[in-house]
């Protein structure tokens, strides 16, 4: 698994920038102030991994949405797509699956002067087998994608999760994406990828109690 861009010390630059610039909430506890700065410098963690990845696809850099849920843990959420293949990249799949059911195909009106009714029907029908050949790359290519965007996902969960400090070991760190506007996500009828942890078996992670292959075995991991 690769790894992340953010060094320790600069998540700790982080941490002290957070504590200096967020110091108000006059109406919160001094514990509730350090659980918000946990909660935003996460969000700030993921958005990074979000923008620099070359497989996931977000509309702007703040996407990431995190909230602390008492006695059950933090839930951090973000809309993504996949790179070249959603917002714009995957429109001809789009309209090919919103035709007709045996495929929409669009040939110049010129190329079918000079021809007779067999040879049209000929041209109509390797048009579509060109189509069903995108198709089917594009579905490779948006799979290869998704595989690869999910381990930077399982990376960054389990190599910052130390953050948050003030969430319990029985208690949980939950990602939620939510899938949109992709070739291999139409086909494959997903629409949320969810990701959950164990406080306690992250804390065991970066104690160096268990290792990356134990970690991510231990990852829930609910498409759907």
């Amino acid at each position: 698994m690769h790894g992340t861009k953010w060094s320790r010390v600069a998540v700790a630059a982080a941490i002290l920038g957070l504590t200096l610039g967020i110091a108000g909430k006059a109406s919160a506890g001094p514990d509730d102030r350090k659980l918000d700065r946990q909660i935003r410098l996460f969000e700030t963690i993921v958005d990074d991994m979000l923008v620099e990845s070359p497989n996931w696809l977000v509309q702007g850099r703040h996407d990431t949405r995190g909230r602390y849920r008492d006695g059950k843990g933090a839930r951090f959420t973000f809309d993504a797509s996949l790179v070249n293949q959603g917002w714009g990249g995957g429109k001809w799949w789009k309209f090919w699956r919103d035709g007709h059911d045996d495929g929409v195909v669009i040939i110049d009106m010129d190329d079918l002067e000079d021809l007779d009714k067999d040879e049209i029907d000929s041209l109509v029908r390797s048009e579509k087998r060109s189509g069903e050949r995108r198709k089917a790359r594009s579905i490779e290519r948006g799979e290869r994608l998704y595989e690869r965007g999910k381990a930077e996902l399982f990376d960054t969960m389990i190599s910052f999760a130390e953050i948050l400090t003030s969430v319990p070991d029985s208690e949980t760190l939950e990602v939620v994406a939510y899938l949109d506007d992709c070739d291999y996500f139409y086909e494959k009828d997903l629409r949320t990828l969810t990701v959950t942890a164990k406080m306690s078996d992250l804390r065991a992670f970066a104690a160096g109690r268990i290792d990356e292959e134990a970690m991510i075995k231990r990852l829930t991991i609910d498409e759907s």
